[in-house]
């Protein structure tokens, strides 16, 4: 990050513990006391072993779950991150691609790059002519009348990202 800018995102001393199993005294932490900043247009590699609290970071971060301790603080702004308060997405701030695509079977491609805008009563004509724009962008056009088990690995994980978008 630039010296003397402000971040975009800010996480300061964030702690994720799950609650104890059965058989256990006490749980592991998930995550422990984490800091980092990321500037405007900056981009950020998230890396590690599987079950080191990359998702568990996300997840956080995007509010679907929340942290046993520390900040999350995005534009200057921090994100209430108690239990009882999430808000996933945090007012649409937030999103990511997950690893797997999640998309409905029963859905087109179309149905499910879309299906965020209708929930959100947002699926307008200017919100379809970005929905085009994108899938253009990811080489998807003709394809939108298909259902998720009709397309690839890639071209799900291309639609997700567009849903994401």
């Amino acid at each position: 990050m630039a010296e003397g800018n402000s971040p975009d995102l800010e996480i300061r001393g964030l702690s994720k513990r799950f609650p104890a199993r059965p058989g256990q005294t006490e749980a592991p932490w998930i995550l422990s006391d984490l800091s980092f900043k990321v500037g405007n247009n900056e981009f950020v590699t998230i890396v590690g072993p599987s079950g080191s609290g990359k998702t568990t970071l996300l997840n956080i971060i995007c509010q679907v779950d929340a942290a046993t301790g520390g900040e999350v603080v995005f534009r200057g702004k921090s994100v209430n991150l108690a239990a009882g308060a999430l808000d996933p997405g945090w007012q649409c701030q937030f999103g990511y691609v997950t690893q797997e695509d999640n998309l409905l079977p029963w859905r087109t491609l179309i149905d499910n790059v879309t299906f965020p805008l209708k929930v959100q009563g947002k699926l307008d004509a200017k919100a379809m002519d970005r929905v085009n724009e994108l899938l253009k962008a990811v080489n998807l056009v003709g394809f939108e009348r298909y259902y998720p088990h009709e397309l690839s690995g890639g071209m799900r994980k291309r639609a997700s990202l567009i849903r994401t978008l």
